[in-house]
This record gives C-alpha cells, structure tokens and sequence, in this order.
C-alpha cells in the first residue's frame, strides 16, 4: 500500500521542511522515507531552529519534549555529511533568541565524501551548557531559598512549555506560590505535574506576591 501511494504521488525534484526535521525519533529512516519521493539528483531544503544561542547561554528551557534532536550548523552538516548528502547553499535568519537555519542539500553521487572534522568549540559546547545550567541552577535555589526565608510569595508568569521545562528540571515545586497565564485555555487547568492551578495575570496584585 505504501509503495503504491508513492507511485500516485510521483517524484519531486525539490522536496521543503519547515520545523520538522527535530522532531523526528529516527533521522536515519525519515530520510530515507523522504528519499522515496525525490527525484535522483533532486534536492531537500531543510529549515530548522539553531540550538547554538541556547547551548552558549546555557539556557535549561530550550530543551523539549516535542524535540529529540537539537542542530546547530556543524552539526547539521556532520549528521547529512554521514547520511551522503552535501549542502549546496546554507543561510541563517536572525532572530533575538532562536536563529533559522536554511539548508539546501543534495545526494552525493560517485565521488568520495571528506567528512568534516568536528572542531574543539564543538566538542566543548555541551560541557559549556550542562555546567552553565549547573550554575544557574544553584544560583536560582539559592535565590529562591532566600525568598522563603523572608516568608515571600513566590510565581511565575507565563504556563507554556518552556515554564514546565524550566519548573521540573530546577526543582522548582517547593519554592512556587503562584503560576499565571492570560491564555483563556489554560485558566484554571493544572500546571502540568502539580496541584497548582494557573491563575489570570489579574490575580497578581490580589495575591500579593513579592517575586514573579
């Protein structure tokens, strides 16, 4: 059946991915399903978010459970020089935090693929960001303990996906009052993994916290 819905479809000669490619739990078999749709010679263009800011700041919220793989531009040319493909144009979007990449790629026909070698700065980024989170992580505690000493109300603002990244990975669950958010399909829902509701933003001043 999945062959046959292939032959309906044809082959393409440029094939887009927008946000897609850190989604994947199989790099290896989503390309090659991919390759089933391309023309010989026809070319893959890949946008992806760049993980290079996040991994230098150390920033914990950048992790996901929607994203398995995280690109910064060696890497990306490392993973597809191993797959068999060659990158023809790349081009980066600037953006105040996540950076774009664009990739434009194509199978390597006959000739030999020099792969490249991966850099010390590479090698030590991942160490930069688990001891940077390191850091920041005991900073934070420290803060935060401070604040409960003095008897403060602690919240945050803001429910989304980095909040939750950011909430269970720190620990943050005995040092938290309060979490708001003005999105109307969250109010009054859970913060996911605890008891506590999420509020409107209205509710700050009622609730007379101290450190949002």
């Amino acid at each position: 059946d999945y062959i046959k819905k292939i032959s309906s479809f044809g082959k393409f000669d440029i094939i887009v991915s927008c946000r897609v490619l850190e989604h994947t739990y199989n790099l290896n078999l989503f390309i090659k399903n991919l390759e089933s749709l391309l023309k010989p010679n026809g070319n893959f263009i890949f946008e992806i978010p760049d993980s290079q800011k996040s991994l230098t700041q150390g920033d914990i919220s950048m992790l996901w459970e929607e994203h398995s793989i995280y690109f910064t531009k060696n890497s990306f040319y490392k993973a597809f020089q191993i797959l068999g493909y060659k990158v023809l144009k790349y081009n980066k979007y600037t953006y105040p935090q996540e950076d774009a990449l664009v990739f434009r790629i194509q199978k390597y026909s006959k000739e030999k693929i020099k792969l490249n070698e991966i850099t010390k700065k590479d090698k030590r980024l991942g160490k930069l960001f688990v001891n940077k989170c390191k850091i920041k992580h005991k900073k934070l505690i420290t803060f935060l303990r401070n604040q409960n000493k003095e008897n403060k109300k602690i919240a945050i603002f803001g429910a989304g996906h980095r909040s939750v990244v950011y909430f269970h990975i720190n620990k943050l669950g005995s040092y938290i009052n309060y979490i708001y958010d003005d999105n109307e399909n969250k109010k009054n829902m859970f913060f996911p993994g605890t008891n506590i509701r999420i509020k409107p933003s209205i509710n700050i001043s009622k609730n007379r916290v101290d450190c949002c």
